[in-house]
């Protein structure tokens, strides 16, 4: 199930679509929550689904649709005609629909985490649902999938293979942050490649020699974010988006930024998203490096049911 597309909201009402790129409004007086996460006393949170019904406002940064609860999208004289309703109206059912299934998908989500008690389950859990088969954002399009990995990886003369969609874009929503993917997300690339990486991480040699040499002028932000660089490249993921501007501009420009740039927006089978990338040194730290982000959110599911179940004794 996908969202209704940018140019659907934009040819069919521009009136009733701002150019914020965090909102999609649809004109309503009164409104109220259809679905989102509410925050609970014990400290967990729990999914809330009102039923469906009259038309839908969704704020992407809240996480959260609204929906008029019984007065309907109404013609309004020289703005909309009853056709254009009618047409509104249906993409808005399709469009809370996708929503309400992806809040499930989400809940169903976080639940089979907090079930993998053991190291085995855990691993075919990250494995099955996090690493591996068609990202929710070429959910039911395998060829336009095909057509995108072979893009990169011809690109960078890597395996198909070796190109992998990550995070909300793979998912659907960000499980840590309860939040569904939109249009406000990035489509977030890993790419597995140890001769890429020591590549790219060779070429910071010469930058780290000036830094230590006092000949490089950067910034307090531009070298907080070059140390979080190295806390990265540590662990074998080598992310080129944290590394100062004044290194970005000179090494990577063309062969990294301008490529991303050039498959963003529009421009590529992925859509209108901003892609984003980095280069793992091998799958093995691929896979360790998402396991870690799982174990720490499934400790903190599994505290949130202890206290819960606390309260209710």
């Amino acid at each position: 199930m996908r969202m209704p597309s940018r140019e659907f909201m934009g040819a069919f009402c521009p009136q009733l679509t701002t150019g914020c790129k965090r909102q999609h409004w649809f004109r309503s007086c009164l409104t109220y929550p259809l679905a989102g996460w509410k925050s609970q006393s014990n400290g967990t949170q729990k999914l809330h689904i009102p039923p469906i019904g009259g038309c839908c406002r969704f704020n992407a940064g809240l996480n959260c649709a609204y929906l008029t609860p019984s007065k309907p999208l109404e013609p309004v004289a020289g703005f909309i005609t009853s056709r254009l309703v009618n047409a509104i109206t249906n993409q808005v059912q399709f469009f809370v629909s996708i929503l309400r299934h992806s809040l499930q998908l989400m809940k169903k989500f976080l639940e089979s985490l907090a079930a993998a008690t053991d190291e085995n389950t855990l691993v075919d859990f990250c494995r099955r649902r996090s690493l591996h088969g068609t990202p929710a954002v070429f959910d039911g399009n395998e060829d336009a999938y095909y057509e995108f990995r072979k893009r990169i990886s011809e690109r960078f003369e890597i395996s198909f293979h070796e190109v992998f969609i990550t995070g909300s874009a793979k998912l659907g929503f960000s499980p840590h942050k309860r939040k569904l993917f939109d249009y406000d997300s990035d489509i977030d690339i890993a790419i597995i490649s140890a001769e890429l990486y020591e590549r790219i991480m060779s070429s910071i040699h010469d930058y780290q020699m000036e830094l230590r040499e006092n000949r490089k002028a950067v910034s307090y932000f531009e070298l907080k974010g070059y140390h979080k660089f190295l806390e990265y490249g540590a662990i074998g993921w080598m992310r080129p988006d944290l590394l100062p501007t004044s290194f970005r501009v000179h090494e990577l420009r063309r062969e990294w930024f301008d490529f991303f740039d050039s498959i963003s927006h529009g421009k590529s089978e992925v859509g209108n998203y901003k892609v984003t990338a980095g280069a793992f040194k091998s799958y093995a730290h691929l896979e360790r490096y998402t396991l870690s982000g799982l174990r720490s959110l499934r400790t903190t599911l599994q505290v949130g049911a202890v206290n819960a179940a606390a309260d209710k004794a």
